[in-house]
Order: C-alpha cells, then structure tokens, then sequence
C-alpha cells in the first residue's frame, strides 16, 4: 500500500471516530463532563524538558502550591476593550512551577517563548475545523513583540526573561484578529489554539502541547461542550493534530455530500 492510499485510508477512519464521538456525546454529557481551568497555566520542568499543568495555591493566594500535570486545556472569554478597540483577554496567566520545588531549579536569565502549533481552529457546534478568517495574536507582556497561531515558532521579539527572584508570573494578551479589511471585527465563535512553551538556547527540551479554547460572543453552553470536545479528541495527544486535520477533512466532506 503507498503512503497515499495509507494517509487516505487513516484520514477516512479518524472522521468516522469522530462523527462516532459527536453522535455519542449530547449537550448534557458536554456539561455534566466539564470542568473549567481556574488558576494559572503551570510550567514545569521535569527530565530535560517543560512540562504543562494547572498551577494554583491550595487555600488561596498564600497557601501551598500545587501543580497538576493532566490539565491541559484552558478555556477562557475573550472581552472588548473599548479604550483599545480589539477583542481580548490576558487570562490565563502563566505560572513557574520550578521554583517551589524542595530542590528548586535556577533559570535566572534564561529567555522562554510560546510557540503555536498550527493555525487557529473554529467550532461549528459539533467539530473544530481550520479558520483563515482570524488568527490569535500573543503579545509580550515585557515588549513589542508578538507572535500569531500559524507561525509555528517563536518569534525573535517574543522570548521572557526569567526574573532574578526565579519565578515566571506572566499575564500574556492574546488577542483575536480578523484577517478581513478590519481587523479588530473578527467573527463571533470559539477559537481553539494549540502551543507549547520552549526555552532559546534548547538547554530546556519543548513543553508538551497545550490547548487554549477561547469565547467570543457565545454561550456558556457552547464554551462548555467545545471545551469537552478538545479534552476528548484532542488532549492529552495535541501532537497529532496533523491526523485531526486529516480527519477533520475526511468528515467536512462527508457531511457536504450527505447535505447535497
């Protein structure tokens, strides 16, 4: 069998997965299955390499760190700022993880990036499917520069500098942009991104991928079942997301001949 006819043959199995999935999973599942992130987007380092998890405090802003390595997506709305003009947020925040360990790790110094994965993914209320109607823009809290989903590295303005107190707390922007004649009206949906955090110099092996869902101007009900969707076919193997597209692909075509 040729790689092509494989690749065919596996992108027409992964749309039945899904389409199995979709037909399985009613609005309720969605919601009595969900839990949303609160806390920090958590980076650790652990055998070479960043690690991703939720990181809060235990008791409040003062209690016991803790970190859980299985969270991996982040689900958050985006608002309208009226002073700058554009749809927004600066949540989650991203949290060190290092630096509470009873042995911690000294990257003092070091430069750490966020890197998209592809381009920007849209729900249409049942899968997501790629957008090239908008793209999220990641801003450096410390500088100019950003970087935006389909760039897939980190771009020369965007690397941190990891403080003297050893401890990475950082509000990152993400803003959504069209790619239409206005770019500050940007298509009302939710958004699905996928990154990962590296460090400059490869002393840090990249982070495994994570994925943040994003809410412009619709439900809650929707946030939720678009975030279950993610955490069901897409994480914790967010590294497959050229197979998701495959079957993605394969699905889109197959419900375009079932509407004709």
């Amino acid at each position: 069998m040729s790689t092509k006819e494989r690749v065919k043959r596996f992108s027409m199995s992964a749309a039945v997965t899904l389409i199995a999935c979709a037909s399985l999973l009613s609005p309720a599942a969605f919601a009595a299955g969900t839990k949303f992130f609160s806390g920090h987007i958590g980076v650790d380092i652990r055998d070479g390499s960043f690690v991703i998890g939720r990181f809060y405090k235990l008791g409040g802003p003062t209690g016991i760190p803790q970190f859980e390595d299985f969270h991996k997506v982040f689900s958050v709305d985006l608002a309208y700022d009226d002073a700058l003009g554009y749809w927004i947020t600066s949540n989650p925040g991203y949290a060190g993880f290092w630096n509470f360990k009873d042995n911690p790790l000294d990257l003092v110094g070091a430069k750490v990036g966020i890197a998209f994965l592809d381009g920007l993914w849209k729900w249409d209320g049942a899968i997501f499917s790629p957008t090239a109607s908008e793209r999220l823009r990641v801003v450096n809290p410390n500088g100019p520069g950003f970087t935006e989903s389909g760039a897939g590295y980190v771009s020369p303005g965007f690397w941190m500098t990891i403080p003297s107190n050893n401890w990475l707390h950082e509000h990152v922007p993400a803003r959504l942009i069209s790619t239409g004649s206005d770019i500050n009206s940007p298509a009302d949906g939710i958004y699905l991104a996928l990154l990962r955090i590296e460090m400059q110099d490869g002393s840090t092996g990249p982070s495994d991928p994570y994925a943040i869902v994003l809410n412009k101007g619709l439900s809650d009900a929707d946030l939720v079942a678009a975030d279950y969707w993610v955490k069901t076919n897409v994480v914790p193997e967010p590294a497959s997301l050229s197979v998701l597209a495959a079957g993605l692909a394969g699905l889109a075509a197959l419900r375009r001949r079932s509407r004709s």
